[in-house]
C-alpha cells in the first residue's frame, strides 16, 4: 500500500471546493461560502453567489443523460433521456471485457484503477491483508460495488463496497491487489446507474422491458392464458425513451453526465440555484452552537418572531421530537426520492403543516433482490404463480386426480413413442385434463394383447381450436407449464389479501395491463409476498401558496390535499411554529382521497426493519441506529394501552435513559429529557452513507415541465 497522506494544513483542511465536498458529505447540507475565482463573475447570473453568503446544498442532480446507439438506417443515433424514467437496463462489463467475453478478464492492479470504470461487481484473484482495511481481501472473494467516497480529515479517496454477506468495506484508492469485473444480471435505472458513478458505461435494455412489447403480439387468441400481461394492444405499448425502440436489443452506450448542485439561499430557500461542480467556489460546514439542539414547542420563536432557519430534521426526527405538539408547520428542504404521487403537491421551499401520526397496514413483498411494500390501495391483480413440471408423476402430486375445474399445461419440449401406445406432443401443445385418475390400458395389435399399463386420458388443442381426445402414458417424463385456468385468469387484487389474510409466504405472479406495466413490480419473474406490517405515517398537508406580497391572515381549516406520508421517507424540514389550534380545527377530507404510496420499491435495510419493528423486537433495538427507519417514531398513545407497553415505546424513542422509568416520570418527559440526534463521524458516518446515497440524479426534478418552473432555478 502506498504511504498515508497526513492531509491538509490547518489553515485549509475545513475548506472544501464544491466537487470534494460532495464526495465528502451526505447531502442536504448547510455551508458557507468562503472564497473561490468564480464569485467575482456570477454578480450578473441568477444565483448571485458571494463570499460569506450561507447555501443549502441540497443535493447532486442532472437535466438529462445521453444515450448513443447504432441505428441500421441511420447509423450512430443519440437521444437525450430524462434521468427519471423507469425503464430499466443491464450494465455489460467495462470496455474491452464486454467486447471479448471468451478471452481473459481486464486486471485491475489498484482500486484506484477500479474507479475509473465502477463496475457493479468485482473479484479479487489474490489475498491480500493490510492492517489499516476493515476486514481481509481474501482470493476469489465478489464485493458489490456501492460509491466512491473522500474523508474529510485526510482527503483520501475509498471504494465503498460491500461483500457476500452484506458487510460495508472500504478499501483506499491507493490498495493494490488483483481485481477483475464480474457480469451482473441486475437490472437498474438510471437513477440508480449514476448513483454507482459517473463513468462511461455500455448498456443494454433489459429483458424485462423488451418482453413488454412482446407481449402485445400475443393479444390475439391464446396471449392471456401463455403470460402475465394482459389488456393491451400493439398500438397501446408506448416507447419510454423517444427515439429508441423498446425492443432493440443491441449496445447502448450510457455517456458520462454534466452533474451540477440544486442549491438554495438561506434568506430565500423556495429558490433553487442549479451550481455546476466545475465553479471554483470555495465553502466550510456551517455550524451555529445556537441551533445545536432540537427546540421545544415554546422555544420555536425568538424575540423577532422568527423561527431558527438552519435546524434542518429528518421527518422521523420531527415526528420524534414535535409528536406532542402538532399541529406543525414546517417548510420542506429536500425530499430525496420523492415518490411520482407527490410531484403535484410538493416542491422544494413549501410549506406544511403535518397533523398526526397514523399506523397504516402494509404488505412486504420480494423479488429476487428488489424489495416492495404494497398497500391495499395499489392497483393492478395479482395470481398464484404458475408452476412448472418435468413429470406427468409431479402434477400429479401437485393436483388432487378429481379436479374442480379443467387443467391446462403447456408442452414445452417435442416428444414421441409408438410403444406401448402411439403418441406425438411438440413444444407449445396444449394438452387440457378434465381428471388425473389413472386407468389401466391393454394393447391389442391385430389378434394378439399384451399386458395392461398405466396411462391418464387429456385432450390435445388443434389447429382450429377444437381438442382432440388422446391418452399419455402415466409415467412419462416431459418438461410442461402450467396455464392459468377460468378463475386464475382474472386474479385478485392485493384488498383481498388484505381482507382475507392468507398464511405467508405465497409466490404470486403480478398481472401487468396498460395502467400498471410500468410500475416498479417486475412482470417477467415471480415475487414472493412475505409479511403482513404495519408502519407509521405522517399525515401532511401542503399549505395554500401565498403571493410574496400578501400578508397571510389565517390558515384555512378545510384542508384540500392529504398526504400520507411514510416516516421512513427522507424528507428534510426545518420546522416553523407549533400551530396551538384546538383539537379537530382542521376539516379533513374523506379518506379514499388521501394521497399515499400504493406501491413502493424500498432497500434491503427497510426491508429488514420493517420486519423486525413489526415483530416488536424492542429489546434489540440501539437509539440513533443507522439502520433505523421512521417505523420507530413514538406514536401517541391509547389509553386503553398498559403502562408496560408505554414505557417500551417510550425507551425505543429515548433510549437507555427511561428505559427503567416508572410511570410518573411520563409528564414531565418533555422538560427532562433533550433529544439530539447522533451526528455519526469518521467510519461510522460513511458506514451510514451507504444507504444515504449522496448522487441523487434527477432527484428535484420531474418529468412534468410544469413541476420544474416551479422550483424557479437560475443556470449559472
Amino acid at each position: 500500500m502506498a504511504e498515508k497522506s497526513d492531509g491538509n494544513t490547518s489553515e485549509n483542511r475545513d475548506i472544501f471546493s464544491l466537487n470534494e465536498f460532495c464526495e465528502c458529505f451526505d447531502l442536504p447540507k448547510w455551508v458557507e461560502v468562503v472564497g473561490g475565482s468564480d464569485i467575482g463573475s456570477l454578480k450578473k447570473s441568477a444565483c448571485n453567489i458571494q463570499k460569506g453568503m450561507i447555501l443549502l446544498l441540497r443535493t447532486l442532480a442532472v437535466d438529462n443523460v445521453t444515450l448513443s446507439f447504432n441505428d441500421a438506417e441511420v447509423g450512430k443515433k443519440i437521444v437525450q433521456v430524462s434521468p427519471n424514467t423507469q425503464v430499466k437496463f443491464n450494465i455489460l462489463l467495462p470496455y474491452p471485457d464486454f467486447k471479448r467475453p471468451d478471452k481473459p478478464r481486464t486486471v485491475y492492479k489498484t482500486v484506484e484503477d477500479l474507479l475509473k470504470v465502477c463496475p457493479t461487481y468485482f473479484k479479487a484473484n489474490i489475498f491480500y491483508d493490510d492492517p489499516y482495511l476493515p476486514a481481509i481481501v481474501k482470493s476469489g472473494e465478489v464485493f458489490r460495488f456501492v460509491r466512491q467516497i473522500r474523508r474529510p480529515s485526510d482527503r483520501r479517496v475509498y471504494l465503498q463496497c460491500k461483500d457476500a454477506d452484506g458487510n460495508v468495506i472500504e478499501l483506499p484508492a491507493e490498495c493494490r491487489g488483483d481485481f477483475t469485473a464480474e457480469e451482473d444480471e441486475n437490472s437498474y435505472t438510471l437513477k440508480e446507474i449514476l448513483d454507482l458513478g459517473q463513468v462511461d458505461r455500455k448498456l443494454q435494455l433489459s429483458k424485462d422491458h423488451v418482453s413488454l412489447s412482446l407481449v402485445s403480439d400475443m393479444a390475439d387468441g391464446d396471449g392471456a392464458m401463455y403470460s402475465n400481461m394482459g389488456g393491451s394492444s400493439s398500438g397501446d405499448v408506448l416507447q419510454r425513451i423517444m427515439g429508441l425502440p423498446l425492443t432493440y436489443t443491441g449496445l447502448l452506450t450510457f455517456h458520462s453526465p454534466n452533474m451540477f448542485l440544486a442549491a438554495s439561499p438561506s434568506e430565500f430557500q423556495q429558490d433553487v440555484w442549479k451550481v455546476p461542480l466545475s465553479l471554483d467556489i470555495k465553502v466550510k460546514t456551517f455550524v451555529t452552537d445556537d441551533y445545536e439542539m432540537p427546540v421545544s414547542g415554546c422555544e420555536i420563536e425568538d424575540v423577532s418572531g422568527q423561527p431558527p432557519p438552519f435546524k434542518v430534521y429528518t421527518l422521523s426526527e420531527l415526528l420524534d421530537t414535535y409528536h406532542e405538539d402538532f399541529p406543525v408547520l414546517a417548510r420542506l428542504v429536500h425530499y430525496k426520492d420523492m415518490p411520482v404521487e407527490f410531484n403535484h403537491s410538493l416542491e422544494p421551499g413549501c410549506e406544511l403543516i403535518i397533523h398526526k401520526i397514523e399506523r397504516h397496514d402494509r404488505l412486504l413483498a420480494q423479488s429476487k433482490d428488489s424489495y416492495f411494500t404494497l398497500d391495499r390501495k395499489m392497483n393492478g391483480r395479482f395470481r398464484k404463480v404458475l408452476r412448472k413440471f418435468y413429470a406427468i408423476k409431479d402434477l400429479k402430486d401437485a393436483f388432487s386426480e378429481q379436479l374442480n375445474e379443467d387443467l391446462f399445461v403447456k408442452v414445452m419440449q417435442d416428444v414421441a413413442s409408438d410403444s406401448p401406445i402411439q403418441y406425438s406432443l411438440q413444444m407449445g401443445d396444449v394438452l387440457k385434463f378434465k381428471t388425473l385418475e389413472t386407468k389401466m390400458h391393454k394393447v391389442k395389435l391385430k389378434s394378439k394383447s399384451y399386458g395392461s399399463f398405466a396411462v391418464i386420458n387429456c385432450e390435445k388443442r388443434t389447429e382450429n381450436w377444437s381438442f382432440e381426445k388422446m391418452m399419455i402414458p402415466a409415467d412419462l417424463e416431459i418438461a410442461i407449464h402450467e396455464l392459468p385456468s377460468a378463475s386464475k385468469v382474472e386474479g385478485f387484487s392485493i384488498d383481498e389479501v388484505f381482507r382475507h389474510r392468507p398464511e405467508l409466504p405465497i409466490k404470486v405472479d403480478f398481472l401487468a395491463d396498460f395502467n400498471t406495466m410500468w410500475t416498479c413490480l417486475p412482470i417477467s419473474s415471480e415475487i414472493t409476498v412475505t409479511n403482513f406490517v404495519t408502519e407509521a405515517v405522517a399525515l401532511i398537508s401542503p399549505l395554500q401558496n401565498f403571493e410574496p406580497d400578501e400578508e397571510r391572515r389565517h390558515i384555512d381549516n378545510r384542508v384540500r390535499d392529504c398526504l400520507l406520508v411514510p416516516a421512513r421517507h427522507q424528507m428534510m424540514l426545518t420546522v416553523q411554529q407549533c400551530l396551538g389550534f384546538p383539537p379537530n380545527y382542521f376539516m379533513f377530507p374523506d379518506k379514499s382521497v388521501f394521497i399515499g404510496c400504493p406501491l413502493e420499491k424500498i432497500s434491503k435495510d427497510s426491508f429488514e426493519e420493517l420486519i423486525r419493528h413489526n415483530d416488536m423486537a424492542y429489546e434489540d433495538y440501539v437509539a440513533g441506529s443507522p439502520n433505523s427507519t421512521g417505523s420507530d417514531v413514538v406514536l401517541p398513545q391509547r389509553k386503553s394501552q398498559s403502562d408496560e407497553t408505554i414505557n417500551k415505546r417510550l425507551s425505543r424513542s429515548f433510549g437507555n435513559m427511561m428505559r427503567q422509568g416508572p410511570p410518573r416520570f411520563f409528564s414531565r418527559l418533555k422538560d427532562k429529557v433533550k433529544v439530539k440526534a447522533d451526528k455519526p463521524t469518521g467510519a461510522a458516518a460513511t458506514a451510514n452513507a451507504v444507504d444515504n446515497l449522496v448522487y441523487q440524479a434527477g432527484s428535484i426534478h420531474s418529468d412534468d415541465p410544469s413541476l420544474y418552473d416551479g422550483f424557479k432555478m437560475g443556470l449559472c
